[in-house]
């Protein structure tokens, strides 16, 4: 480049418009990094949604069984009362169902906190230790439940090697004998979470009413 002045050719690069220099930066790549999360954040999402799936699980299978015991009954009634003909075992099996439903209705009232209890004896805690007081009631019920699962399970077990048949159909009652230590060990497992975080208990509740 010449310098108009002293007519000598001039060193220095020409300088670029500050436009130029912003259009040559290299642009994101539209990727966002996000900020890693607490490890307490992770474990309250784990411990929701192992609620979650508990609940819904249980209440598919519950409402299943409901059913399956209205239509045993319906078709029970009607066959007595229309055919004169009584189905054997359908009596039987709809008492089964309503005994898988029954014991996976105590578990689904954990998961909505509702089971009932006596209120006469609140006044002794006030307002402030009432977040104590529920948090040691969950995990009293926890320890009571676990307790509970390792006698229903060893009840099963005895079952299972004496090899007890239903009557009437006469088939093994083990399986269906199943659902009593499930329904335990999941009502404690939920009081143990509950323990853990008030607040899921909270959440849970209020999702329900």
């Amino acid at each position: 480049m010449r310098n108009w002045r002293s007519g000598r050719h001039s060193c220095r690069p020409r300088r670029k418009p500050s436009s130029m220099i912003l259009a040559m930066r290299p642009k994101p790549s539209g990727m966002r990094f996000k900020r890693p999360r607490p490890p307490a954040a992770e474990a309250k999402t784990m411990l929701r949604a192992i609620l979650k799936g508990l609940a819904s699980t249980e209440s598919a299978v519950a409402t299943v069984a409901y059913a399956i015991v209205a239509a045993l009954l319906i078709v029970d009634v009607v066959g007595r009362e229309l055919f004169s003909t009584a189905f054997l075992g359908m009596q039987q099996i709809a008492v089964y169902g309503a005994i898988i439903a029954g014991f996976l209705g105590l578990t689904l009232a954990t998961s909505d906190n509702s089971h009932l209890r006596p209120g006469f004896l609140d006044f002794l805690s006030g307002p402030r230790l009432d977040p104590h007081v529920a948090r040691l009631g969950d995990a009293v019920s926890a320890l009571f439940y676990f307790a509970a699962t390792i006698v229903c399970w060893n009840f099963v077990q005895v079952s299972m090697e004496s090899g007890d048949k239903a009557p009437v159909l006469y088939f093994l009652l083990w399986p269906l004998q199943l659902v009593i230590p499930y329904a335990f060990a999941s009502a404690g497992l939920k009081h143990a979470i509950f323990c853990a975080d008030p607040s899921l208990k909270q959440l849970n509740s209020d999702r329900t009413h």
